[in-house]
């Protein structure tokens, strides 16, 4: 069990996805997007021919501020992913 039920899940485009953590800090977003990550990780993908893929990610989160965009905190998101993936890959970056 790794998110709540109020915590919706979107395809954003490619290998992309976006969650959206109704009243949640940013502390605890990274939390869930940190169980997430950690989940997938340790799940190994068997493949058609019995070969184990394993798969990680790499999560950027930010805060939808009172007044503000949705677009500007996807942009604090997209620049925080970015960020986990310049320090190393496989792991959750704060905006």
């Amino acid at each position: 069990d790794t998110g709540r039920v109020t915590d919706v899940a979107a395809r954003l485009g490619g290998e992309e996805f976006g969650l959206l953590f109704p009243d949640a800090t940013l502390e605890q977003a990274g939390k869930v997007a940190e169980r997430i990550r950690a989940a997938v990780a340790a799940t190994p993908t068997l493949l058609p021919d019995g070969t184990a893929l394993h798969v990680t990610m790499s999560i950027g989160v930010a805060m939808l501020a009172p007044g503000a965009t949705l677009d500007a905190a996807m942009s604090d998101a997209d620049r925080a992913l970015y960020e986990a993936k310049h320090q190393g890959r496989n792991q959750v970056m704060a905006a």
